[in-house]
């Protein structure tokens, strides 16, 4: 995963623990974490990453950021190596935001015969939450996955959290503010500099005051506002799979403090 700038690492390594490229920048070898399995139960190795990159490069929505790739195979059940036509920063274009998510085998196969098989609320990610229940052009419903590679004992976070999916940038601003929601994902560009200070904004839920404050960091497409309330460390979503379509990029959170729904917080 690519860090926010100014952290003291460019890369916090994820489901590839370490990587490494040849003098000439052609060849890169991938070590991939062991014991992480998907949300299905199925183990990820090496021949499900070049499964995935193998699709993503194939008919992705962003396919082109593999151009440089020429091949990809798995020389053994935890090493991926890549062999491009002309040097590329794979560093970079392996954590991508968009494009590059490493995606079950059997959910690649269920959607390589049914086009639709995301559109129903399926994922087949590896991250810490899994998709509970996904009403379209409504709200989605996650729920933490016991088996996330992460672990769960050492970090304090939501069993649950209910994402809202609000189109509008205005309705998102509005709830932020309101207190209705703790993050937007998507507030009017022209707005976004009032954040950069910290401000205090009526929490009607709690009936107390909130601190709203923005964080400029690299994105595919969106900004992202957090407020922080009581619980200040939702845990990120960055990791988990948002299926075809992105459903997540236009949404917001509505989670802590605002206790949308019964959740057991640890």
């Amino acid at each position: 995963m690519i860090n926010p700038p100014g952290s003291a690492e460019q890369f916090t390594p994820a489901l590839a623990t370490s990587w490494e490229h040849s003098d000439d920048g052609l060849t890169w070898t991938w070590h991939i974490r062991q014991g992480v399995t998907f949300h299905d139960g199925t183990a990820l190795d090496a021949a499900a990453v070049v499964k995935s990159i193998e699709a993503e490069k194939d008919h992705a929505g962003a396919s082109f950021i593999w151009l440089p790739l020429d091949t990809i195979e798995a020389t053994d059940a935890s090493t991926v190596v890549m062999h491009l036509g002309y040097a590329a920063p794979m560093d970079l274009v392996a954590s991508s935001l968009y494009g590059a998510w490493i995606v079950s085998p059997k959910a690649l196969d269920a959607a390589a015969a049914d086009d639709t098989y995301f559109e129903s609320g399926k994922d087949g990610g590896t991250g810490p939450y899994t998709i509970e229940s996904y009403t379209p052009d409504s709200e989605v419903l996650l729920t933490k996955y016991d088996g996330y590679w992460g672990g769960w004992s050492d970090v304090t976070h939501y069993d649950k959290v209910l994402t809202t999916i609000t189109p509008s940038d205005v309705d998102q601003q509005q709830a932020l503010d309101g207190g209705a929601v703790d993050i937007a994902f998507s507030i009017p560009l022209e707005n976004v500099a009032s954040y950069a200070t910290n401000r205090t904004t009526p929490c009607s839920r709690s009936r107390r005051s909130s601190t709203t404050s923005a964080c400029s960091t690299p994105s595919a497409s969106h900004s992202t506002i957090r407020s922080c309330g009581r619980h200040c460390h939702m845990r990120s979503l960055r990791r988990h799979h948002r299926g075809r379509h992105g459903w997540l990029r236009n949404t917001v959170a509505r989670s802590g403090s605002a206790g949308v729904f019964p959740t057991t917080h640890r």
